[in-house]
């Protein structure tokens, strides 16, 4: 026994649970929120909406007030529908950060049936993810979605509750009209979709998940605006509000089914990207051979100083890695594994890496705890020496100084994107540039004494100038001269309005290499950089300029770039036919492409910043830039610098030689006013609320006072006891409470950090009810719960009178849960419980009988891990654990102790797609004077009341509880009992028609139907095994006055079933239908069937 008690404690230790076998398989699973520091929130308050920002955020919620004032409007017009309520902004200044929030972390429930409606909230979470295009599309996207959900679901309580019973929005649907209305239509996008067309996994719609089903859904959106104008979907989304069907909206719109549409969305695109195919070629770079995990998102790939090796990271639903491939040995290396694959959102500018000169040490970014860290790792002896980065949000992207000794930095401090100078040997930065600018991909060139990186800049100047209240619609090529002492300078290399250029490297003198999108698929590019006499006065005056060649004319857009200047190589990373494909060429290999060749493709190129797709006029005035005299021509390397002079260079700014801005000089007495004037006007401005200095009218700053609002409303038929706790023994009659309603609300504040909640469940018969309350508090690392729960149970007692016995159980209960990290938490439960037990009263006898109490005091140790995902209804890959301990006992009994252990493991593994193969194995034992007995057989939530079987009890003077054991299909209720059992559940789920059906599905029904195979094995027992005389199955007592004789058989103690069922939501409620065949000592019993409630086993 000792032994196994210490194999049970070491299991909870790597496993988790919450809450125990109390009813039957339900149990409840999650993730955690880990919070590594505390935050003190202020806010803005507008007419319709708030903003809500922490220490030093302020900049960034100005920023978002801005938008939001401009995006609000706009999306209220596109959809034609008008916010009802405010929205609450909450600005985070970094993915790190936002990851310590509480927000959605009650969203997914584990076991919940149906009857759930989740209030539609307003609030829009952001965080600065190192430019302001990606936190424009974030606000569009939350103040998109905000919309979507009152129109199609309302603004008050009732509303919401019937229309989320009766409409369900699929996830291509939402995620992607969410998606289109925030991005509109670009070149990472068309790229996505492209792929997905044209390698055929967009032929199996239903199949698609994640990104690939948003982007799917985006493409469908935009197709409807371009063909039928954007006005229809706010048409569209207004008639399936009416009529609770997305089919129907679609039908009474455009005049056509699902079905239809999505074969017409297909014939559009396939033709239009074989059209733009046949104009592109397939690389002829050498492939790198590496071999890339399904579902792996590559996020960043470096070539090392002597291309010999090659450094990536890859993504997996947050979790990160990051590799070393020798490319002359072909072995491959892991470095580092990091965070978990849970459903969330990605940040994939983690980690960032980069190479040391010398080639042996790989440098890498990571946060732990909250905080960010710069590793260098040396392939010579496999450690690490790690360094904590101050004073900084976010590492964007890195370079090391030809030295070694310095390292640039593109990294966020308080919403701004900068480039750093980092000292290696002292750890510590100073900033090279300070503005409202985001500055990325910095890398050392012209021996160190120069840095090229890219820009959304609208001017040359450095330093901070409160004329700078915007930036440019696209990145542009800018290099930054570095000085000794004082400040540097800035040239201008490209100037291509509505496109974007970035990741930069040396190509050579005045040449620079980068990526563009400029012939709408993004290729590599090369700029000369040159200059012409502008002017001659006392002084030769010069103008500088670049001209930009094509270098490849690739039919995928280049994901990721790095070229190694000294080796003569470059390395490309690509996206295609749902893989990733790495490619190695030679600088000295380049060519330049025709610019003939572009001039078909530049119609096809799209403008970041047009919602609506292509923007001809656009188009058309860049085709006049380029002289016909250009369109014929060819050229060879142009690495070796034989590229002859052309006239159709794009000028950047002028930039005159005298290096002294007059327009902007600035004394050095007057900058020192300058300085403490803004620091007045600052506080000010915090007190009173005045304009910034763009003209922005900024309010006065509030802090946050804590309140509540409608977080979850469940209201539903249920036939299973809410309790959190074991019943007191009855019999297994009473294990199934019978069709009742449950009603329930919970409020939450803000930032769901603190959660109040309330419900009660009471039987048809009124044989039953349960109440239950509970307060939260998660604002800090350590999680608080409170909870009272009451629940009373009438039954008729098996006597000659037919007395009626009521019991009612009061619990309190004080939960302190611990999160080691987002998958595994630990947990202690301290309890107080008390029975009470009434004979009701039918006379002056049963009166007169006293009533019984029973008191019990403990705690339950336990811990939780989950790292499932979910992939749709009752959908999952992954493994989720638990295992407690429970010590419980009645102060004025000293027999009166209860002593369980157990476990629960569950994993699910996908075998095709959406195809899942899950897997249980549960056990649990107790000791003590009042044990649990555990009555085996049946199904959780069994609609038809069960029989019960014939199988003898043990001796009860030892029991005091009782628990069902379920799912044991094949059998009814207790089949087997005892005060320790072990069972093994398997079953093969098929999303049947989401699976064989390519086009979308047109009903809840059909997207959550399954078919399923099932066995199930197990047994409970007394004694020391299974298989102990002590067992009563093994016993059989035929009594015939005056003689009484014990049979004793050898029967096989354990018991199975196996069988098919179907399982499918209707009306919001998931139905499983069950046909199994049980085995009982080798022999297979007659058919069962059961009609049950309920997710997972």
């Amino acid at each position: 026994m000792k032994l196994r008690l210490l194999i049970f404690i070491f299991l909870g230790l790597i496993t988790g649970v919450q809450g125990q076998f109390y009813s039957g398989s339900d149990q409840s699973f999650g993730k955690n929120r880990v919070q590594y520091q505390e935050f003190f929130w202020q806010y803005y308050r507008y007419k319709y909406f708030n903003v809500y920002f922490y220490k030093e955020g302020e900049g960034l919620a100005a920023y978002v007030s801005k938008r939001a004032l401009e995006i609000m409007p706009e999306m209220e017009s596109r959809l034609d529908f008008p916010l009802e309520d405010k929205v609450q902004f909450i600005v985070y200044k970094s993915y790190s950060d936002f990851k310590q929030s509480n927000i959605g972390i009650d969203a997914n429930s584990n076991n919940n049936v149906g009857g759930t409606t989740r209030i539609v909230g307003n609030k829009v979470f952001v965080f600065y993810e190192g430019t302001h295009e990606k936190l424009d599309a974030q606000i569009r996207s939350g103040i998109a979605e905000v919309i979507l959900n009152q129109l199609m679901y309302g603004g008050d309580i009732t509303e919401m509750v019937r229309s989320s019973t009766f409409l369900s929005m699929p996830e291509w649907y939402r995620k992607g009209l969410v998606s289109y209305l925030s991005k509109g239509w670009n070149t990472e996008i068309e790229n996505s979709v492209k792929d997905g067309v044209l390698s055929g996994r967009y032929e199996y719609f239903n199949r698609l998940t994640g990104d690939e089903a948003k982007y799917a859904g985006h493409s469908i959106w935009y197709y409807i605006a371009r063909t039928y104008g954007e006005q229809v979907i706010a048409n569209i989304l207004y008639m399936t509000r009416l009529s609770r069907s997305i089919e129907t909206g679609f039908m009474y719109v455009l005049g056509m089914d699902l079905d239809l549409l999505s074969l017409e969305h297909m014939e559009f695109f396939q033709e239009k990207f074989k059209e733009d195919e046949s104009a592109r070629k397939d690389p002829k770079q050498k492939k790198i051979d590496v071999k890339i995990g399904r579902n792996q998102n590559v996020t960043h790939a470096r070539l090392s100083p002597k291309a010999d090796k090659l450094a990536y990271a890859t993504n997996i639903l947050g979790q990160y890695r990051i590799y070393v491939k020798d490319l002359k040995t072909g072995k491959r290396k892991k470095i580092v594994k990091g965070s978990h694959k849970i459903n969330r959102i990605i940040d994939n500018s983690h980690p960032i890496i980069c190479w040391h000169p010398n080639g042996k040490i790989l440098a890498y970014t990571e946060y732990i705890r909250g905080k960010l860290y710069l590793n260098l790792y040396s392939l010579t002896d496999g450690k690490s020496n790690r360094k904590e980065i101050f004073a900084i949000d976010n590492i964007l992207d890195m370079d090391f100084s030809n030295s070694g000794k310095l390292m640039v930095f593109s990294a966020t401090q308080n919403g701004k994107t900068n480039l750093y100078k980092y000292y290696v040997i002292g750890n510590r930065h100073e900033k090279l540039t300070n503005d409202l600018f985001d500055d990325l991909n910095p890398r050392f060139i012209q021996n160190d004494e120069a840095i090229v990186f890219s820009s959304n800049r609208t001017n040359t100047q450095l330093g901070y100038n409160k004329k700078d209240s915007t930036y440019t619609g696209n990145f542009d090529i800018y290099v930054y001269h570095l000085k000794d002492e004082g400040q540097g300078s800035l040239e201008q290399i490209t100037f291509t309005p509505g496109y974007d250029e970035l990741d930069a490297f040396e190509y050579g003198s005045n040449k620079y290499t980068f990526l563009s999108d400029q012939a709408g698929v993004i290729n590599r590019f090369y700029a000369k950089y040159d200059s012409t006499i502008l002017r001659v006065d006392t002084a030769i005056h010069y103008q500088y300029f670049a001209s930009q060649y094509p270098l490849s004319n690739l039919r995928r857009n280049i994901i990721d770039y790095s070229v190694q200047i000294n080796s003569d190589k470059y390395q490309y990373l690509t996206f295609r036919d749902g893989e990733f494909e790495f490619y190695e060429g030679k600088l000295t290999e380049d060519s330049v492409v025709s610019l003939a060749e572009l001039k078909l493709l530049s119609l096809k190129s799209i403008k970041k910043v047009d919602f609506m797709g292509l923007d001809s006029e656009a188009m058309e005035n860049a085709k006049e830039k380029i002289p016909n005299s250009e369109l014929e021509k060819d050229y060879s390397n142009p690495y070796e610098d034989n590229v002859p002079e052309t006239n159709n260079a794009i000028p950047a700014k002028r930039k005159d030689d005298g290096g002294i801005d007059f327009d902007n000089y600035v004394f050095s007495d007057e900058e020192s006013k300058k300085k403490e004037k803004e620091s007045q006007d600052k506080l000010r401005n915090n007190i009173l609320g005045i304009k910034d200095s763009t003209g922005f009218v900024l309010p006065q700053r509030r802090n946050y006072r804590l309140n509540f609002a409608y977080d979850v409303v469940q209201t539903q038929v249920d036939n299973n006891f809410q309790n959190n706790f074991y019943q007191l023994l009855s019999g297994p009659n009473t294990l199934n409470p019978g069709l009742g309603a449950f009603l329930s609300l919970s409020a939450t504040d803000l930032f769901e950090d603190y959660k109040i909640s309330g419900g009660v469940r009471f039987s048809f018969s009124l044989n039953n009810h349960d109440y239950i309350f509970s307060v939260s508090n998660r604002k800090k690392r350590l999680d608080k719960t409170l909870t009272y729960q009451k629940q009373g149970v009438q039954i008729s007692l098996d006597n000659i009178q037919g007395d009626v016995f009521r019991t009612t159980t009061h619990s309190v209960q004080y939960a302190l849960k611990w999160p080691i990290n987002e998958v595994f938490s630990v947990s202690g439960v301290p309890t107080v419980r008390v029975d009470r037990g009434v004979v009701l009263a039918r006379d002056f006898n049963t009166l007169a009988i006293p009533n019984e109490y029973r008191y019990q005091a403990g705690v339950k140790l336990e811990s939780v891990f989950d790292n499932s995902l979910n992939l749709g209804t009752n959908l999952y890959s992954g493994f989720r654990a638990k295992a407690f301990v429970e010590f419980y006992s009645d102060p004025e009994n000293s027999n009166g102790q209860t002593r369980v252990i157990g476990l629960d493991l569950r994993h699910y593994q996908p075998l095709h797609k959406t195809i899942i193969w899950a897997n249980r194995l549960s056990a649990s034992t107790t000791g003590g004077g009042r044990k649990v007995l555990y009555m085996m057989g049946g199904l959780d939530r069994w609609m038809i009341l069960p029989t019960t079987e014939e199988t003898p009890f043990p001796d009860l003077t030892e029991f005091f509880y009782q628990s069902a054991i379920t799912p044991m299909r094949g059998f009814n209720r207790n089949i087997r009992n005892g005060n320790s059992f072990a069972m093994i559940n398997s079953e093969v789920r098929v999303p049947l028609f989401k699976y064989l059906i390519k086009r979308p599905l047109k009903s809840e029904f059909l997207e959550s139907f399954q078919s399923v195979l099932f066995a199930d094995a197990g047994t409970a027992w007394v004694g020391a095994n299974p298989f102990s005389d002590e067992n009563t199955f093994n016993t059989k007592i035929i009594r015939q006055n005056p003689l009484t004789i014990r049979i004793n058989k050898r029967v096989n103690p354990i018991v199975g079933g196996y069988g098919f069922g179907f399982r499918g939501r209707i009306w919001g409620y998931y139905l499983r239908a069950d046909w199994a065949w049980g085995v009982l000592d080798g022999k297979t019993q007659p058919r069962q069937f059961y009609l049950s409630l309920g997710l997972d086993f």
